[in-house]
Parts: structure tokens; sequence; C-alpha cells
């Protein structure tokens, strides 16, 4: 007679393009940057959480079968509605007037939107409608943006508040291939840097002490020296064709 501990060997997804998602996976020995998230989906761990709700705070959301499977709800704080699609950051001259919500947000907008994430109630602009309570508080709060600048008194109390509600909040450190953007340079956040598939800092993540970890972000070559030497071709990802 003997034990042997009973483990989950080989799961991977039904995606036909999974092959070529080397960001997942690593396809080569010399794939020093990519976390093998294939062997995370083989342990026992899987589903320690089970459908623990994943916020993306970020321009918005469009449609792809992959993304509309699990969707939950969303709201756009930027125009106070309930529509959290995203029309696209295509530009014309004049558009970025004012409040034109996809030249940018305000800091208020983004806490707002942070805040509701997590279940609480988020404080909105004058003439604004405040959203129904979010009925599926993130456990993970992923924020896909940053601007320049220090961490400031709003960020920080925000992000105190959202991590008393058990929350944690994975932060973009930007793409400028400079210092570490808010409120990824906040205390309290996972701030994620790029590498490519060698390993090596992608030619335009920001880098700094700040840093908590870096992760596959994909170099194409004609993303700058780096690229050129120790590009991968970038990430195959989701796509919108529209304008």
């Amino acid at each position: 007679e003997y034990n042997e501990m009973e483990r989950r060997l080989d799961v991977v997804p039904n995606d036909p393009a999974y092959s070529v998602q080397w960001g997942l996976q690593g396809l080569s020995s010399s794939s020093l940057g990519v976390p093998r998230v294939s062997t995370a989906w083989d342990t026992k761990a899987q589903g320690r959480v089970p459908g623990a709700p994943v916020a993306i705070l970020d321009t918005g959301k469009t449609s792809h079968p992959d993304l509309d499977a699990k969707w939950l709800s969303g709201w756009d704080f930027v125009d106070g509605d309930a529509d959290a699609t995203d029309p696209g950051d295509y530009t014309s001259n004049g558009d970025c007037a004012g409040m034109a919500g996809k030249c940018g947000a305000l800091v208020s907008d983004i806490v707002a939107g942070m805040r509701w994430a997590a279940g609480l109630v988020p404080g909105v602009r004058a003439g604004q409608p405040t959203p129904a309570p979010n009925g599926s508080p993130a456990r993970i709060i992923n924020l896909s943006f940053g601007g320049t600048g220090d961490c400031t008194h709003t960020y920080r109390d925000a992000i105190n508040e959202i991590r008393s509600r058990g929350a944690v909040l994975v932060v973009a450190a930007g793409n400028e291939a400079g210092a570490v953007a808010r409120p990824a340079n906040c205390p309290g956040v996972i701030a994620v840097a790029d590498v490519n598939e060698s390993g090596i800092k992608t030619s335009y993540s920001n880098f700094g002490p700040q840093v908590t970890i870096s992760t596959v972000g994909g170099d194409p070559a004609e993303l700058g020296i780096c690229g050129a030497y120790f590009g991968d071709g970038g990430l195959l990802t989701t796509g919108n064709s529209g304008r």
C-alpha cells in the first residue's frame, strides 16, 4: 500500500490560439521571463477562492467572447452611467476640450471607480448619479493606467480603505520607460513592470524601487534597441477592429 498526492495534469484552455500564446507557457528554454501559468493551473490550489471577482479599471470594456462570458457589471465614472463599454481612444481636433472622457479622467473619477469596485460607496462629481452598490465586490482590483507625479493623499486614503476590505490592488508601473507612474508608486499596491521573453525589461516599461514584480509584456522589434536585439514579437491578446 502507498499514498500518492493527486494533482491535475496538463490543464490547458481550449483556446485554438493557445499554442502561440507564449506569454502563458514559455515555448523554449530561453523563455526566462515567462511565468509558466500552465503550472499554476495544474496545482491543487486551483479554485481556492472560487469565483473571486476581479475588477479591471481602465478605459472600458470591448465586446469579446472571452470577456463577455465572465462579465458581471460595470460603471463609467467619467460619463456617469452604467455603460462600461469602451468607445475607443480615437480623437479629432477639439475632442480633448473640457471633460471629454476619452482624453483621460480626473483623479476623483479614478478613485470613485476604485472604491466602487471594492464594494464601497463612491464619491462622485457634482451632477453625476451615484451608482447602485456593487453586488460583486472585487477581491483583486487591476489598475491598468497611470499618471505622472507622486502618490497623492487622495490615492493613499482610497488604497488604505480598499485594503481594509481585504482587496488586493495590482497596478501597472507605466509605459514611458521612466519613473514608476502613480498610483503604482503608492504604498500598499502591487506595482507590475514588464519584461520580454528573455527576462529583460521591455523597451517601454517604467522601472524603479516601487516595482513589486515583473511579468511578460511583449517587446516587438520596432519598440527600440531592446526590442531589436531581445524582442519577442509581442503578445497575442484581444483586439477590436473598430475605429
